[in-house]
């Protein structure tokens, strides 16, 4: 092992170090007994499973057909892309891999979504192979519990200036059939909606 690659583990160490560190302060080393356990607990209270249920219909191949506006008084752009959602760490969070084409460039994302018991809110995070970005969003859902409405800050690809995003997520229905809106501010302070996207079960067809 050279030391490059020594280095590089080091850092990691490190880092998983500093972030377990965190999750848990001010605890005494007597009371370290059973922590794991304790923590783990914890994470599952107020009624966690509560906010995942209506979720659980969203497993298994799925298609997104997407409309875009590029901008507020744009037509839109419509494009299709494939994915396959998947329950992880548990069956408490959702993976998914997705696979389309935008504007003639074919893409890949990845898009983890659960929800944070410690801060009480859905948390979804987006990663794609077009923009090259992670967005993080977190949101909560309304009173009447039809929608969860999610906002994250992140850079326009090419200008790279500060963009807000506003995300209005639709529960699914009982086929696992949902919508997202997703809305943008600029620099400029206007809100516009720039992409819908609805996602359903993919069906394969025998040839």
């Amino acid at each position: 092992m050279n030391r490059r690659i020594q280095r590089k583990t080091a850092l990691v160490m490190i880092a998983l170090t500093l972030a377990f560190s965190q999750l848990v302060s001010g605890v005494r080393a007597e009371d370290t007994k059973n922590l794991a356990a304790k923590v783990k607990k914890a994470s599952l209270s107020n009624k966690f499973f509560d906010f995942i249920k209506p979720f659980r219909k969203i497993r298994g191949k799925r298609q997104h057909v997407a409309k875009w506006w590029p901008g507020a008084d744009a037509p839109a752009v419509e494009f299709s892309a494939n994915g396959e959602a998947r329950w992880i760490h548990e069956n408490r969070v959702i993976s998914q891999k997705i696979k389309g084409n935008w504007l003639g460039e074919n893409f890949e994302a990845t898009v983890l979504f659960g929800y944070d018991n410690t801060l009480g809110e859905y948390t979804c995070l987006w990663s794609d192979t077009l923009s090259n970005r992670t967005v993080f969003f977190t949101g909560k859902r309304d009173e009447e519990g039809k929608t969860i409405t999610f906002t994250a800050q992140t850079g326009d690809a090419l200008s790279r200036q500060p963009v807000q995003i506003r995300c209005v997520m639709h529960l699914p229905d009982r086929k696992g059939e949902m919508k997202t809106e997703f809305y943008r501010t600029d620099t400029g302070g206007t809100e516009y909606k720039f992409m819908e996207v609805v996602s359903k079960r993919r069906v394969s067809r025998a040839a």
